[in-house]
């Protein structure tokens, strides 16, 4: 007899959020190809990808809630993919800054980031979210594994605790 494989619920998730969170960006390059994104193309590539990163950042940190409220465990199937869209998304949001906005001037860069609180904060969850989208991309090195220590960042301790420091 012929042994059956098990098939996941939901085998369509996955891709569809994957196609689904490419649209954006998709609009704003189709936008920018048409000179269609307003008389400060920048300015409005930076809010519309810094908008969908918050968007992607949120709708990952609301995939626990949604299991524990509701019992639902389909969002934990995409809890991880929706963290790495935030990520890319803030990171093509820092890009476009530094490079299209700035041009690389990193005195005006650092001025902003300290004068203007809006991207202080900003920055700050950008450098807090580089760990949590590395985590589990790096291979751990030898020294982390065999020791077992919990300050390693292969430590799933270390990374449960930046994740429950980012969701204050």
């Amino acid at each position: 007899m012929e042994a059956r494989r098990k098939k996941s619920p939901l085998p369509w998730l996955k891709p569809a959020v994957l196609t689904g969170s490419l649209v954006p960006i998709a609009a704003i390059l189709e936008r920018a190809w048409r000179d269609d994104l307003g008389p400060d193309p920048i300015a409005q590539a930076l809010n519309q990808l810094g908008l969908i990163a918050l968007v992607f950042l949120v709708a990952a940190l609301g995939c626990t809630p949604l299991k524990t409220i509701f019992g639902w465990t389909w969002p934990m199937r995409i809890r991880r993919m929706l963290g790495l869209l935030a990520f890319f998304y803030a990171f093509l949001h820092v890009i476009t800054y530094t490079v299209l906005d700035q041009g690389l001037d990193w005195n005006a860069i650092v001025d902003d980031v300290v004068k203007r609180k809006f991207i202080f904060l900003g920055f700050s969850t950008f450098l807090l979210l580089i760990p949590l989208a590395a985590h589990r991309q790096i291979p751990p090195s030898d020294a982390s594994v065999t020791s077992g220590g919990s300050s390693s960042i292969a430590s799933p301790m270390w990374h449960q605790r930046l994740r429950s420091f980012i969701s204050l």
